[in-house]
């Protein structure tokens, strides 16, 4: 078995390019069997791998063999965590993916990197566009029966969340003149409704 997880790992590191992964970073990696493990932490959110490498040995793992993994992010300065939670797909089918914890309570705010290209007209002298890959977080949240929902941005969509709390939470969100589309704004106006609701 150990043969067949290093083999793996070889393979999808040769297939898997820098621009689809995240840099290096110290963390560790909680396994579902209760084991942990530490070292070196990659991360391919597209393809739902996280890789680890240190003295001993050289991982390439999916979520269901891992419960969650941590890594310590230097350039942020902060340490960020990523659940393998069961999503369910359009067509029904549920599966476990990576998705890293930004915020816990009643309803919890889940994030995901994805690559979108973009153009831009900072392009070449011809008057062509640039086309580049840029990382973009795609927002979800998480209710308290474990169910994963996709978040547009949209104040109207986060309201729906909000069960008998989506008038009082709307006020909330205009006299603060929060913008939910904004990582900042969207915590601020979770933290408001798990406080309301806990009283």
């Amino acid at each position: 078995m150990k043969i067949y997880i290093l083999s793996l790992g070889i393979i999808l590191n040769g297939l898997l390019s820098d621009s689809e992964c995240s840099g290096w970073y110290k963390g560790n990696i909680y396994l579902a069997n209760g084991s942990v493990t530490k070292g070196e932490i990659r991360y391919c959110l597209d393809h739902d791998v996280v890789m680890l490498k240190n003295e001993e040995q050289t991982l390439t793992l999916g979520p269901v063999k891992v419960d969650h993994f941590v890594i310590f992010d230097h350039f942020l300065d902060l340490s960020r965590s990523f659940y393998a939670l069961p999503f369910e797909e359009l067509n029904g089918y549920s599966r476990k993916r990576f998705f890293e914890v930004l915020y816990r309570g009643k309803i919890s705010l889940l994030n995901r990197e994805e690559e979108m290209m973009v153009t831009t007209d900072q392009g070449f002298n011809d008057g062509s566009d640039l086309v580049e890959w840029v990382l973009i977080d795609r927002y979800y949240m998480l209710d308290e029966h474990g169910r994963i929902s996709y978040f547009s941005g949209n104040t109207n969509d986060l309201l729906a969340f909000m069960e008998g709390q989506a008038d009082v939470v709307s006020t909330f969100i205009d006299s603060q003149q929060l913008d939910t589309s904004m990582r900042e704004d969207l915590i601020t106006v979770l933290q408001y409704y798990n406080t309301i609701q806990n009283q």
